[in-house]
């Protein structure tokens, strides 16, 4: 930017504003953070990390507690941001350096992202790992036991056993 610094920007910006830095200078980060940024990216980043950067900013305006058929998450497919309601995912699945995003209605979404940094980005209230492979959403669930969940498709998941003492915990209600 031609005469002006992004420094400038933000010390001008309403003292509410969100922004995220973006930058190949490490130099200013310092600085950022005490203006408030919410993020400091880096050049060059990876989309994960800018995705990282989009949820803290948006829990920061607290748009993640807005009712459940707003939340959605933004995923990268091909060369295209997918937005993908909460609410319509059945189970995620890992494969190979992508996660499979399963749908109600039958969609499949599939882009290349590892499933932590997926987690990361689900509330935890909704959503529980099972499996290294796999994440539900807890609504989904009509049935388990100590080696599989039942969809209410009728899908069977498999629950791994390093995550089936948790997911029991989890799942059964408590007295």
């Amino acid at each position: 930017m031609e005469n002006i610094t992004g420094l400038a920007i933000a010390r001008q910006l309403p003292e509410e504003t969100c922004f995220i830095f973006t930058t190949a200078y490490l130099d200013y980060a310092l600085e950022g953070f005490e203006l408030d940024a919410v993020d400091y990216l880096h050049k060059p980043f990876a989309y994960s990390r800018f995705q990282t950067a989009i949820f803290k900013a948006l829990r920061r305006l607290r748009l993640d507690e807005a009712v459940d058929d707003n939340r959605y998450i933004l995923v990268k497919q091909d060369y295209n941001n997918v937005s993908i309601p909460l609410a319509e995912i059945l189970y995620i699945e890992a494969m190979e350096g992508y996660v499979k995003i399963y749908r109600e209605n039958g969609d499949c979404t599939v882009s290349r992202m590892i499933l932590k940094n997926i987690g990361s980005q689900l509330p935890e209230q909704d959503f529980i790992r099972i499996h290294r492979s796999f994440i539900v959403q807890k609504s989904k669930i009509k049935s388990f036991n100590k080696r599989e969940i039942e969809l209410r498709t009728g899908k069977l998941l498999p629950i791994g056993r390093l995550y089936s003492n948790e997911v029991t915990s989890i799942l059964l209600p408590k007295p």
